[in-house]
């Protein structure tokens, strides 16, 4: 994974495509994004980094960990990261880490490692960055975050690399604003956390998530975090009621590339 990159625009994979519900290849939350000089984690889920070697990820090479929300199935393996930098002292010039997410992360983590005293930050410089509705440069990416209304302070993300994009929605609800966020995507990445019409008002159901990727004009759509109510159905069935674009279920290990 860290080979030639020449002419590549994008790439991803998703490390968990699942919730904190254990599953067969459906691990919890994360996303590993790839372009030229950037690379990022999507999320955290508990397991993430024991996952990164199986696809030649070298943890202490990231450059960006983007955090959606303060659940535990999309942050607990941030412990396990500055674990990791604890016991990797040879590796003293190592880019800094920046994390970036939602507010109230700066706190969280700081919460976190009075749980842990054996543990410290990295030796290198680490910085936090909070967002909500915003717009910034990563280099030649252009990231544009908005909430995403799953709690009060969660957010998704769009990432553009030129002419191509990927949206992360991470936990989320259907609103008018995170279908602009969407809006001619290449690359969907979403959670579907129940069936069609499944009521709930703090996630996304099959009608909605289909909705919104057709108003949307998506390209293609990629379903993650699946409760066992949206696992026993034909999720992809009932999504195509509404979205009439290419639908895959993502697993654990799914490769995206976009050239």
């Amino acid at each position: 994974m860290n080979g030639n990159k020449e002419g590549l625009k994008l790439q991803a994979i998703i490390i968990g495509a699942g919730t904190a519900i254990p599953a067969i290849n459906h691990s919890p939350a994360s996303v590993f994004l790839q372009s030229t000089d950037f690379s990022a984690l999507l999320d955290v889920g508990p397991g993430t980094f024991s996952k990164l070697p199986i696809y030649g990820i070298d943890t202490l090479l990231l450059k960006y960990i983007f955090v959606s929300h303060l659940h535990p199935d999309h942050t607990l393996d941030l412990v396990t990261y500055f674990m990791i930098h604890n016991y990797a002292y040879e590796k003293t010039s190592n880019p800094p880490l920046n994390l970036i997410g939602c507010i109230g992360l700066e706190q969280f983590l700081s919460q976190i490692m009075k749980q842990f005293p054996d543990i410290s930050f990295p030796i290198n410089s680490m910085n936090i960055r909070e967002v909500a509705n915003d717009k910034f440069n990563l280099g030649d990416v252009r990231v544009c975050t908005t909430l995403s209304d799953h709690t009060e302070r969660s957010i998704s993300f769009r990432f553009d690399f030129n002419d191509k994009s990927l949206v992360y929605t991470s936990d989320c609800v259907y609103s008018a604003r995170l279908e602009k966020l969407c809006n001619k995507a290449d690359i969907l990445i979403s959670e579907c956390s129940f069936p069609d019409e499944w009521p709930t008002n703090d996630h996304m159901n099959a009608q909605k998530l289909g909705v919104m990727a057709e108003n949307a004009q998506v390209k293609k759509l990629f379903v993650t975090h699946r409760y066992p109510p949206a696992s026993d159905v034909n999720l992809e069935a009932q999504i195509k009621k509404y979205y009439s674009g290419p639908i895959r279920i993502a697993q654990d290990g799914d490769y995206i590339k976009l050239k």
